[in-house]
């Protein structure tokens, strides 16, 4: 009875000694960073199941550095997974560090990131990172004194940059990444091939129409509130992390696609001129003006734009159109599309409505639900043409009042 008690004592001591099965592994916890250069790294992981990543920032100094260490994805399912790791520049003299909380399950596992000084002060000579013809610009336009020695005072505290149009010959912007306390940005040039402002993290307003850009990313500029890019070769715009932007210009570029969804401080977009086949406003509910005209969209959503005042998505592919969330709505030009018919009898506000070109029934009517009829139709609200030729045949507007509503006029 002892003895087996005693083993019956040793099994159960060796089963509560045994340690949990490990729910996620990490390679590495230990990450150094540089400054300026060498700013990336990866993590790799194994989770066995669902997992979620937070930044934890050290020091003193904590709040006036948030946010300068990205990590992506903040999480993931089950298996194998390799995140990214993106510092800011750092231009304090000392180093900074955070901690990754890496969680799965109930456990959690620590990642440290150090990034290392840049050991710069007001007196360190920035020359050879610059340009030199963008050097001879900025001395040039009197925005620093010497082109041969540019010292990190000279641009570490400017906040708003113009680079002339007329008169600028550079062809890079190397440099920029010193302009710490930048907040507005003029490099309308048509010589500029590439645009880089990752480091530009105080960026408010950004101005760089009429350039070669074949590509843009701004997603490192949070605090964003303009951006204007029109009239380029752009064919791929990247704002996912601009959750404060308010307008945005890139119209007449060669963008496929462009994905706002989480600039939900947008109040107006210009993105005509490209080769959109969609657009997705669902989620842009502040949004008062949206001009998409002269693309290729097959679908639109503004289902959830409610403030919605100007809609112009003329000369596009359209084969329907649903605005009865858009109650605000004053001007909707949705002319020369694939529309077979259109219900407008939820904006009532509407002052300017051009609905012509488009095929109707293909036969003789374009019938438009409104709030009136043939004969109430309001006199101030301007509607063009109510006759037009699509495919040999002659299409009338054909206004029919919604079931239930009563005209208020």
């Amino acid at each position: 009875m002892l003895t087996a008690a005693l083993a019956c004592a040793g099994c159960c001591k060796d089963k509560s000694d045994n340690p949990p099965p490990q729910k996620l592994t990490v390679e590495q916890t230990d990450y150094t960073l540089g400054a300026f250069e060498e700013r990336t790294a990866t993590v790799s992981l194994n989770a066995s199941a669902d997992w979620t990543v937070s930044v934890v920032y050290d020091g003193a100094d904590s709040e006036a550095d948030a946010a300068w260490l990205a990590v992506t994805p903040a999480n993931g399912a089950a298996g194998e997974q390799t995140l990214t790791l993106s510092a800011d520049n750092n231009f304090r003299n000392a180093p900074r560090t955070a901690r990754l909380d890496l969680a799965c399950g109930g456990q959690t596992v620590q990642v440290a990131v150090t990034q290392s000084a840049s050991g710069f002060d007001d007196t360190t000579d920035l020359t050879d990172f610059f340009d030199p013809q963008f050097a001879q610009d900025l001395q040039l336009f009197g925005i620093i004194p010497d082109a041969e020695q540019i010292l990190f005072k000279d641009v570490a505290y400017i906040t708003t940059l113009q680079i002339n149009r007329r008169t600028s010959t550079s062809t890079s912007l190397q440099g920029i990444e010193f302009f710490k306390s930048l907040e507005i940005l003029e490099c309308e040039s048509p010589l500029l091939t590439s645009l880089d402002v990752s480091a530009n993290t105080a960026l408010k307003e950004l101005y760089c129409r009429d350039n070669l850009f074949a590509s843009l990313d701004v997603s490192a500029n949070p605090v964003l509130e303009v951006l204007s890019c029109s009239n380029g070769t752009l064919a791929s715009l990247d704002v996912s992390g601009c959750t404060a932007l308010k307008e945005l210009y890139c119209g007449d570029n060669q963008l496929t696609s462009l994905d706002v969804s989480g600039c939900t401080a947008l109040t107006r977009l210009d993105c005509y001129g490209n080769s959109l086949t969609s657009l997705d406003m669902s989620r842009n509910t502040a949004l008062k003006e949206l001009f998409c005209y002269d693309n290729s969209l097959a679908s639109l959503d503004v289902s959830g734009c409610t403030a919605l005042e100007t809609l112009n998505c003329r000369d596009n592919q359209l084969a329907s159109l649903d605005v009865s969330a858009n109650r605000a709505l004053l001007y909707l030009f949705c002319n020369n599309n694939r529309l077979t018919s259109l219900d407008v009898s939820a904006n009532t506000a509407l002052l300017r409505f051009y609905c012509y070109d488009n095929p109707g029934d293909g036969e003789s009517k374009f019938p438009v639900t409104a709030w009136f009829d043939n004969e109430t139709v309001p006199e101030g609200l301007d509607v063009d043409k109510l006759e037009w030729t699509y495919n040999g045949k002659t299409i009338t507007v054909d206004y029919q009042k919604a079931a239930g509503l009563r005209s208020r006029f």
